[in-house]
């Protein structure tokens, strides 16, 4: 014997998708060619397509010609030139259906394609796929009613997080969902790298089921920085991985001040108090005192500005201390 390998099947997901981009009007005037989108979000890989919902009001039937494009360009003909002058469509398409169809072609009944929709296998879904009625012949015209699509995917396994830039002070809790996609084959354990020294990762649920959404709580957050989480996943079979940017704000640093200077003498008895603006403050603190531990104070003062000159004079030949407090969102810094 060969060596034995084993594999696991992926999860199939089938949903039915109509076109908004309905009615288009195909113009009784020459021989136009029309055209009608439908944008799926759904993503994997396709296991099976089928037209549903295919609704045209035109005269002479025979005139028109139908073809499928999917996003990564391929092109399928489905209905070409039939039922001389019978008039409308309704009708359904899949490579199972029946290979007659009638005249008129109405009814809702599901018939073969002239071309395969197989062909559409393996192909991503995501993105525009695009239904064309060439009209070969002048005189009669009509409207593209409706039309849809039955398709069926191996889902990706793949995770996401939201949301995926997240801010907080430090030493808060940070939180964020986590979606698991309905390509795995069964319960997620997940892990964590990139975290702050010390944090600690909470989800719930613990093992999240394919498809499901779980919360994850980060707390134990110290060191302002900003951190590329690594979020990995894996079922055994299926693994997969994203990434979250966890920014943590701390304090803003100390703020450097200008004048008077440390130690000035000779300063004006009404001096203009300048420092330097501080990139995390959002407001500051200016206190001057008598006193260098700050027991009492001669002016304080909160301000949004970088200077501030007193109303009232100080006293001759009298040491004062001054300090500067930046605010910011996450705490403040003398």
């Amino acid at each position: 014997w060969s060596d034995t390998f084993s594999f696991t099947t992926g999860a199939e997901d089938c949903s039915n998708q109509p076109s908004t981009n309905v009615p288009v009007t195909i113009p009784p005037v020459g021989t136009p060619t029309i055209s009608s989108t439908l944008n799926l979000a759904v993503a994997g890989t396709i296991t099976d397509v089928n037209v549903v919902d295919l609704m045209v009001a035109h005269t002479w039937v025979s005139d028109l010609t139908f073809t499928l494009t999917s996003p990564e360009g391929t092109s399928v003909v489905l209905l070409a030139e039939i039922c001389e002058d019978e008039n409308n469509f309704d009708l359904n398409f899949d490579d199972d259906g029946a290979v007659a169809i009638p005249c008129p072609p109405v009814g809702g009944g599901t018939y073969k394609p002239v071309q395969p929709l197989s062909t559409f296998n393996g192909e991503n879904p995501q993105g525009v796929w695009t239904l064309t009625i060439s009209d070969a012949f002048d005189e009669d015209g009509g409207s593209l009613n409706s039309w849809g699509l039955e398709i069926c995917v191996i889902a990706d396994a793949f995770v996401s997080v939201d949301p995926a830039q997240l801010a907080v002070c430090e030493g808060e809790t940070a939180t964020f969902e986590l979606d698991v996609s309905s390509g795995f084959a069964g319960p997620v354990s997940l892990t964590f790298s990139g975290l702050p020294a010390g944090a600690v990762a909470t989800v719930d649920p613990a093992m999240p089921a394919p498809g499901q959404t779980a919360t994850v709580t980060l707390e134990n957050l110290s060191g302002p920085g900003i951190y590329t989480v690594s979020v990995d996943a894996t079922d055994g079979p299926s693994s997969a991985s994203t990434e979250l940017s966890l920014q943590l704000v701390g304090a803003p640093p100390a703020t450097f001040l200008s004048l008077p200077t440390d130690a000035a003498v000779d300063v004006d008895l009404l001096p203009a108090f300048t420092w330097q603006s501080n990139p995390g403050a959002q407001s500051y603190l200016l206190e001057v005192s008598e006193d260098p531990a700050f027991g009492s104070f001669v002016i304080f003062q909160p301000t949004n500005n970088t200077t501030f000159t007193p109303l009232l004079a100080f006293e001759e030949l009298t040491t004062y201390y001054w300090r500067v407090t930046a605010i910011g969102e996450c705490g403040e810094t003398v």
